[in-house]
């Protein structure tokens, strides 16, 4: 330990000698060969290389034709195909949509689970989950802007007596590139994949979750439509026709476009229609008739009464009345035909724009359509160009709306278009005001000022570097054999004379001192000094050394 303080100390003192410019050449010059190495494991390092030979097919060289095709990297070593460690996945994907991983696919997985002949069943269930999760997060990574992602299955254990079934179930961790994010497509591919492979697991069973923006995100059954699902519909549909408005009038320079889309409320609906022939059929029909009479008896003879006889009203009826009823039953028109169509929801039923476009424009159009330059006067109010019309105004905004309405018809509705005019006169005049300031220097050139700034940080420390070693290189000037003998200089004869020196005896005379004497003085000096601070001490000294005469 003492060994390495003194030598660290030696170090020390050694470095505390140098001059600064070598401090500085030496820091310079480390910082240098730091930014060296990064830049060199930065942008000269080789990713490692991986073997694919067990996920191709016997045909080397159509595989290795085929991948150097697609772009990928490829070198033969000891027999085997080597691919850089982050093209294999993407080799992986070529091979397979090239029908080139037939032959030895099941090899791939079975080398995956391989173990022990000894091995129970519960084992090699589980050796066999994370081979599956492992294959599909391989493919899902495969997908367009996926960086990574994690697959982790629950598969229950086999039903049996007195057991409910519980179907197996599957989270996706999901790490996009940059910002992107996972949207509502990637999301049913993913949950499709994954429940394809796992036997009696829905589409609904897989939950996709989004790591960079910590959300999750689930298929909804077929007619299951959430508010978030009509929210995300309303800004998709929005996006995409504020989009093409946008791009149908690219060649008007600050036009605001606003659009409102209204969609189904419903996820999916069925749709019946019935057809019946014109005519009715006769089921059944029924006639009934009835007589009702109303009679006198006759007198006859015999045991009864004939008191209330006579012979007007013998041999007659009285009164006679008919009923007749008839009863008709249809069965009704007979269908002829029946259709039964099932509606996808979330589609669009109207779609209302607002457009604002600025009076720059009409002003141009204008002066367009009047021979002149819109810029002419030169901000002059005197000679400033006359402003458009109403009539000009209105026929320009209905080209406009006349442009825009066949893009937002629908089936059922048709589209509403608003199309008005801004002052953007403020607007231009801001605009100017900060493009003349630095703000504008920054918007026109902000693309170069960090690639600049990089080069002018990267030259300065190169030129101070070079300083620095010419400082520490430079050979300082030694004196001359002249001056070192205490010659004085030879004055030139073309100067004039300054003046004249004469070499006499000093005034002072010389006093020899021996070492006692400046012992002796040098001792004064201390006790004088001692006197000076400490007073009290000095005191007490000084009594020691001075004995009184009595």
């Amino acid at each position: 330990m003492e060994f390495l303080k003194r030598s660290w100390q030696q170090v020390h003192d050694q470095v505390r000698q140098w001059p600064a410019n070598v401090k500085w050449l030496i820091g310079v010059s480390l910082i240098c060969m730091i930014a060296l190495l990064l830049l060199v494991l930065t942008f000269a390092g080789s990713p490692s290389e991986v073997p694919i030979e067990g996920f191709a097919s016997n045909r080397p060289g159509e595989v290795e034709m085929r991948l150097r095709t697609a772009g990928v990297k490829v070198r033969l070593r000891d027999g085997q195909i080597m691919v850089p460690s982050d093209q294999r996945w993407l080799a992986l994907q070529i091979l397979a949509s090239s029908d080139l991983m037939s032959d030895t696919a099941f090899k791939t997985f079975d080398k995956l689970i391989e173990g022990s002949l000894w091995q129970s069943n519960r084992q090699f269930a589980v050796k066999e989950k994370w081979a599956r999760q492992e294959v599909l997060a391989q493919i899902i990574a495969t997908f367009s802007g996926v960086r990574s992602a994690n697959v982790v299955l629950d598969i229950p254990d086999g039903v049996g007596f007195g057991r409910s079934h519980v179907r197996p179930s599957a989270s996706v961790n999901v790490i996009m590139d940059g910002s992107r994010r996972v949207d509502r497509r990637m999301v049913e591919a993913i949950a499709g994949l994954v429940s394809s492979a796992v036997a009696s697991m829905k589409i609904q069973d897989v939950v996709v979750i989004d790591a960079n923006e910590a959300r999750q995100f689930t298929v909804k059954e077929m007619g299951e439509f959430g508010p978030e699902d009509a929210l995300a519909a309303v800004q998709e549909s929005e996006q995409y026709h504020q989009g093409k408005i946008s791009e149908h009038l690219h060649y008007i320079r600050g036009v605001i476009v606003t659009v409102n889309v209204q969609i189904e409320p419903v996820g999916a609906k069925t749709v019946s229609a019935y057809e019946y022939e014109s005519t009715e059929t006769l089921k059944s029909q029924d006639s009934t008739t009835k007589e009702r009479r109303n009679q006198r008896q006759d007198g006859e003879p015999g045991t009864r009464s004939n008191v209330g006889a006579n012979i007007a009203s013998t041999g007659g009826d009285l009164d006679l009345e008919t009923e007749e009823t008839e009863r008709t039953e249809y069965d009704g028109k007979p269908m002829v035909q029946q259709s039964q169509t099932r509606m996808v929801g979330q589609t669009t039923k109207k779609i209302n724009v607002s457009i604002s476009v600025p009076s720059s424009f009409i002003q141009r159009s204008f002066d367009v359509s009047k021979g002149g330059a819109a810029d002419a006067a030169g901000g002059d109010v005197q000679n400033a160009p006359p402003a458009p019309d109403g009539a000009f105004v209105k026929a320009e905004l209905a080209k406009i709306e006349q442009g825009i309405q066949p893009i937002i018809d629908t089936l059922d509705h048709k589209g509403d278009v608003n199309v008005g005019v801004f002052n953007d006169g403020p607007m231009r005049e801001a605009l100017a005001a900060q493009l003349a300031g630095p703000a504008g220097f920054v918007a026109r050139f902000g693309d170069w000022v960090r690639p600049a700034g990089l080069g002018l940080l990267v030259l300065t420390a190169v030129g101070l570097m070079l300083t620095m070693v010419r400082k520490a290189t430079h050979n300082p000037s030694l004196p001359t054999a002249q001056e070192l003998a205490g010659v004085p200089p030879i004055l030139p004869d073309d100067e004039d004379l300054i003046g004249e020196a004469e070499e006499s005896e000093a005034a002072m005379p010389g006093l020899e001192l021996d070492e006692e004497s400046v012992r002796a003085r040098q001792v004064a000096e201390q006790i004088s000094e001692l006197i000076k601070e400490k007073p009290e001490e000095a005191a007490i000294l000084v009594g020691k050394w001075v004995e009184v005469e009595e």
